[in-house]
């Protein structure tokens, strides 16, 4: 009776499954194209690309990478891209290239001979205060010019600015042994 009964059930699952419905036994079989690996060059190109031009370049939220009209966008720009994860952009990919903006930014400072630094203290409407520190100066005959430190000025905790400002980076050493020059 049981036998009869699996045989059954067996007989109506097996039809009830259609040539496009993907089951265990047939997943991953006949895809047409494969996905990049994380070290294929291409992969690699267009994740930096991702990164560099439309999260930092462009402002975009790193969560573009979950919007589904965004991974439509991918899939049709190229269907073997695999997008990163929201947390690896995050922990990952935006930091290493802050790093590395940064080591070009401190690279740029020792080789010049004059820095002049400008520090911009504002609020805005809501009466938050905020600060910035500049780095102006000239390499090669040309006026390069970066961000060193922006971030939020609590009042009531920094009143001391002179010594707040080395204490944001172990680089703000060369930053003032520069200004000694």
């Amino acid at each position: 009776m049981h036998k009869d009964m699996y045989l059954k059930y067996q007989a109506s699952h097996t039809s009830a499954i259609t040539s496009n419905q993907h089951s265990l036994d047939n997943m991953g079989v006949g895809c047409s194209q494969e996905k990049y690996g994380p070290r294929n060059e291409q992969q690699v190109k267009m994740t930096k690309s991702l990164v560099d031009n439309l999260i930092i370049g462009c402002g975009l939220p790193v969560s573009i990478v979950e919007h589904p009209n965004f991974i439509k966008f991918m899939a049709d720009t190229d269907s073997k891209f695999r997008l990163p994860s929201r947390p690896h952009v995050t922990n990952k990919l935006v930091p290493c290239a802050k790093d590395k903006l940064c080591e070009s930014v401190y690279t740029q400072l020792e080789k010049a001979t004059f820095v002049s630094l400008t520090i911009d203290i504002w609020t805005d409407r809501r009466m938050h205060s905020f600060i910035a520190a500049t780095a102006h100066m000239f390499l090669d005959f040309e006026t390069q010019n970066c961000l060193l430190h922006f971030g939020i000025l609590d009042p009531s905790r920094d009143l001391m600015l002179v010594q707040k400002l080395p204490q944001k980076s172990k680089k703000w050493s060369l930053i003032i042994s520069l200004m000694g020059r």
